[in-house]
C-alpha cells in the first residue's frame, strides 16, 4: 500500500513525496531464519527544475559553422528514498524483532511401526532357549518350533465399538483395560484436535500366553497344546525396515508409548521384551528351502514333492512373482500356510515326529479365522486372525473375510531372496512389574489418568515412554554398524502368565542433530573417538508439551504456535532438546551438532533458553561457526540447577538465560589478533565480558556472515565427576 504526492509550485518546478509499505501477515508467531515475514516501508522525495536558458544559445552560435534558434533548456532532476525495515508484532518475543535459527519442534521425528499389517510371524532367534536332543535349534530342523507359543497381534476393529458390533460382543466387552478403545487425549491431552481429524488411537495390541502351542511347535509333549514350562516359551513377529542406513538417516532410538500391562493382574511376574534389529533369518520354518504359497501345486497333489529337514514340503520353481492367480479349489489348494500341508495333509503325514498331532484338528496350529466369522469376546475373536492357512480366500463377505490378498511367503521383504543370516543388535527390555519406573529400564516418562468405559465404570490406567538407543545393543553373530537394518523382530520370552501388551506409539526416532562421537576438548585429548561406555552414558532426546504433558512446562514467555484453519486455530507443539550425562569427568564436554547456513550480521543479539537438573558445576556450551573443530565461536555459561518449583521460572531461571551480544564475536577475534596469541589455538577474552555471566571464545578464522554448523553441548566445569541433564 502507498501513496505519491506531487505539487506543481510553478510551471517549472515540481516536487513530490512517496510512502510505500510491504506487509506481510506471519503464517504463525514463530519466525524462522530465512523466512521472516516483514514490515517495510520506505520514504521518498523528488523534485524536477526545468526552465529556458537563451544564454546557452547565444554562447553556442560562437562556435564555428553554428547558427540555431532553437532554445536551450535547462532540466535537474533528483531523488531520495529511505528504508524503514521492520517486522509484524506478531512474530516479536519481548517486544524484540526476533527470528529462530533453531525452536527444535522438528529435532526429532520418527518412522513409525505400528500397522500390524506390516509384521509377519518371527523366525527363532539366534541362541533363544535350550538345545535339544535332535541336534542344536540353530540347526535346520523341526525342534527350531520347539517352544513357540500362541502369540497374536493385531488393531481392533472400529466396528466393536459401534453400533454395528456382533451382537454377542457387549458392553463390558469393549470396556476391558485391554479391549477397549484408546483417545488421544488420554495419553496426549495437549494434542489440539481441531474438526474432523481422528480422536482415536489405534494401538498395536500384542497377546501372548506363555502357556498355550504356537504354530509349528511339535514338540512331543505339547500335543495337548499346553507348554508345560512357560518360562521357556517365547513367540515373536518380524517387519522390514524400508529405511536401512541407520547412520545416514541418524536414527537414534526405539520409543514407544506402552500401557502398564500388569492392570488386570499384578500378581503376573512379567518376562522380556526384546528387540531385535539388523539382518533377521526370513525361514520361519528352519529348512533352508523357501515357502511361497502360489508355487505350490494348483491341484493339490503335492506326493511329488520332497520333504524338507523339517517334513515339510515346499515349492521345486523360482518364484517370479509373490501373487496367486488362482481361483475357488485351486487357490484353496495353495493357500495353507508355510509348511506346505492343508489339515488333512498334516493329518495323514507318515512322518512319525508329527504323530502326537495327528488327530488334531489342526495339527499344524496355524489355521486363520476372521474376527467376525467367530465368537467369543474380542481375545476370543482375534486367536486364529494371525494364522496363515485360509488366510487369502478368493470369496469375501461382510462378516467373512481375509487378512490378505497375498500368499503367505518366507521372504518377509519380498526381494525374491530368502535371508537366513542372523547378524542384529538385541535390545532386552524387562517387563518385571518392579521394572516399570520412571528413571529406569528405559522409562523416562509415565502418565497416570483416569478413562470412563463403555460400561460407564471409571479405571486409572498407566502408561511408560520407553526410550532405547540403538547404539547400546548387544551385537550378535558379528554385526559391526548400523549401515544396513534390514529387519527388526521383536519376542517375548520369560513369561509365566498371559500378558497383553498394548501400544499407543511405537517409532524409530531419528534426529537433525547428531551426537558429536569424538572428544571436544582441545586441551584434553583432541580428535579422540568416544569409547562405549562413554557413548552410553550420554543421551539425547526430546520433551514436549504434547508427549510429556505434566513433565513439561515451556519457557517464560514461549507461547505454543496457532495455526490459523479456514474455521478454527489449533495450538502446535511446544518441544525442547535435551542431552543427558552420567558420570561425565571434569572438564570434558558431550554435544551434539547439525549443520546449518547462517549469516548472523544483521542481528544484533543470540538468545537460548536452558535448564538443568541434576548436579551442580555444569556449563552450556554454544558453538557457532564454519566448522566444529578448526574455526568457530564458543560461548560457555556456567548453569544453575533448576528449583524444585513448577513455575517457569522456577524450571528456567533467569541465571540459564544466555543472551550474548553478537558485536562481541568479531571483537574477540580482533582482541586475539592484536595481542598475537596463536590462531590454530581457542582464545578466551578475559576483557569483553567482564561484565556478563559468560565467556566468548574464538579459534581459527570464523565469520558471522557464514555460519555453517551449530554444536550444543554439556560441560563438566566441576572437579568431580558430574550427572546431570540440560
Amino acid at each position: 500500500t502507498g501513496i505519491k504526492v506531487e505539487h506543481q509550485v510553478n510551471e517549472n518546478f515540481v516536487l513530490g513525496a512517496t510512502v510505500l509499505n510491504l506487509n506481510e501477515r506471519p503464517i504463525t508467531q514463530k519466525a524462522n531464519y530465512g523466512s521472516e515475514s516483514i514490515n517495510n516501508t520506505i520514504f521518498g522525495f523528488n523534485g524536477n527544475y526545468s526552465t529556458e536558458v537563451p544564454f546557452l544559445t547565444r554562447l553556442a552560435n560562437k562556435l564555428p559553422n553554428i547558427d540555431t534558434d532553437v532554445a536551450s533548456n535547462l532540466s535537474l532532476r533528483g531523488e531520495f528514498a529511505y528504508l524503514k525495515p521492520g517486522a509484524p508484532k506478531g512474530t516479536d518475543f519481548d517486544s524484540e524483532v526476533t527470528s529462530y535459527v533453531d525452536d527444535f519442534e522438528g529435532t526429532q521425528n520418527g518412522i513409525s511401526l505400528l500397522s500390524p499389517q506390516s509384521w509377519f510371524l518371527s523366525s527363532r532367534p539366534k541362541g533363544l532357549g535350550r538345545v535339544y536332543t535332535e541336534g542344536g535349534e540353530d540347526e535346520l530342523g523341526y525342534q527350531n518350533g520347539f517352544d513357540r507359543a500362541h502369540l497374536n497381534w493385531y488393531t481392533v476393529d472400529p466396528i466393536f465399538y459401534s453400533s454395528q458390533r456382533p451382537g454377542s460382543i457387549t458392553d463390558d466387552d469393549v470396556s476391558d483395560l485391554y479391549a477397549r478403545r484408546v483417545f488421544i487425549d488420554e495419553l496426549f491431552p495437549q494434542v489440539d484436535i481441531v474438526t474432523g481429524q481422528y480422536t482415536v488411537i489405534n494401538t498395536l495390541d500384542l497377546v501372548y500366553n506363555p502357556t498355550e502351542r504356537g504354530p509349528y511347535n511339535y514338540k512331543p509333549d505339547a500335543a495337548d497344546g499346553i507348554l508345560e514350562t512357560p518360562q521357556n516359551s517365547w513367540a515373536g513377529i518380524t517387519r522390514q525396515l524400508t529405511s536401512t542406513d541407520f547412520e545416514q538417516s541418524n536414527v537414534e532410538y526405539i520409543e514407544f508409548w506402552l500401557m502398564d500391562p500388569f492392570l488386570d493382574n499384578p500378581s503376573n511376574p512379567g518376562g522380556k521384551l526384546v528387540f531385535n534389529l539388523g539382518n533377521i533369518s526370513e525361514d520361519v520354518i528352519k529348512d533352508g528351502k523357501k515357502q511361497y504359497e502360489n508355487g505350490l501345486p494348483e491341484d493339490g497333489d503335492i506326493s511329488f514333492l520332497s520333504p524338507t529337514t523339517w517334513g515339510t514340503v515346499t515349492p521345486q520353481n523360482q518364484s517370479l512373482i509373490y501373487a496367486f492367480s488362482s481361483q475357488g479349489s485351486e487357490r484353496n489348494n495353495q493357500d495353507v500356510g508355510l509348511d506346505g500341508y492343508d489339515d488333512i495333509e498334516e493329518s495323514n503325514t507318515s512322518d512319525a515326529r508329527f504323530t502326537a498331532f495327528r488327530a488334531l484338528e489342526d495339527p499344524a496350529n496355524d489355521n486363520y479365522k476372521y474376527y467376525l466369522n467367530t465368537e467369543g469376546d474380542i481375545f476370543e475373536r482375534y486367536k486364529r486372525y494371525n494364522g496363515l492357512e485360509g488366510n487369502s480366500p478368493d470369496t469375501v463377505s461382510e462378516t467373512n473375510r481375509g487378512s490378505t490378498t497375498l500368499p503367505d511367503v518366507e521372504d518377509i521383504n519380498r526381494d525374491q531372496t530368502m535371508n537366513t543370516v542372523e547378524s542384529y543388535f538385541e535390545y532386552q527390555i524387562s517387563m518385571d512389574r518392579n521394572n516399570l519406573q520412571k528413571g529406569r529400564n528405559f522409562i523416562v516418562d509415565e502418565k497416570t489418568t483416569s478413562v470412563t468405559l463403555e460400561n460407564g465404570d471409571t479405571q486409572e490406567t498407566k502408561w511408560y515412554q520407553f526410550r532405547v538407543p540403538i547404539r547400546n545393543g548387544a551385537p550378535v553373530n558379528g554385526i559391526t554398524d548400523f549401515n544396513s537394518i534390514r529387519f527388526i523382530r521383536m519376542y517375548l520370552s520369560n513369561f509365566k502368565m498371559p500378558v497383553v501388551l498394548r501400544f499407543g506409539e511405537l517409532d524409530l526416532v531419528r534426529g537433525d542433530y547428531r551426537r558429536y562421537t569424538r572428544t571436544i576438548d582441545p586441551n584434553i585429548n583432541p580428535d579422540r573417538a568416544l569409547t562405549q561406555d562413554e557413548l552410553e552414558n550420554f543421551e539425547v532426546g526430546v520433551v514436549s508439551i504434547e508427549q510429556n504433558n505434566g513433565s513439561y512446562i515451556q519457557p517464560p514467555g514461549i507461547e505454543r504456535e496457532r495455526l490459523q484453519g479456514s474455521t478454527t486455530v489449533q495450538l502446535q507443539n511446544e518441544q525442547s532438546v535435551t542431552l543427558k550425562v552420567t558420570n561425565l569427568e571434569p572438564n570434558k564436554t558431550r554435544a551434539i551438532y547439525k549443520n546449518i547456513s547462517v549469516d548472523l550480521r544483521r542481528f544484533k543479539n543470540l538468545k537460548m533458553f536452558m535448564h538443568l537438573e541434576g548436579d551442580e558445576g555444569f556449563a552450556g556450551i554454544l558453538r557457532l561457526g564454519t566448522d566444529l573443530n578448526d574455526n568457530y565461536y564458543e560461548v560457555a555459561l556456567p548453569l544453575t540447577v533448576s528449583s524444585g518449583g513448577n513455575s517457569q521460572l522456577d524450571i528456567w531461571p533467569e541465571a540459564n538465560n544466555l543472551d550474548a551480544l553478537l558485536e562481541t564475536f568479531g571483537k574477540v577475534k580482533l582482541e586475539r589478533d592484536a595481542i598475537g596469541a596463536p590462531i590454530n589455538q581457542l582464545y578466551t577474552s578475559t576483557t569483553l565480558t567482564t561484565e556478563v555471566p559468560y565467556s566468548i571464545s574464538v579459534k581459527g578464522n570464523p565469520t558471522s556472515a557464514q555460519i555453517r554448523t551449530i554444536l550444543l553441548g554439556l560441560k563438566n566445569i566441576s572437579n568431580v565427576n558430574r550427572s546431570g541433564e540440560i
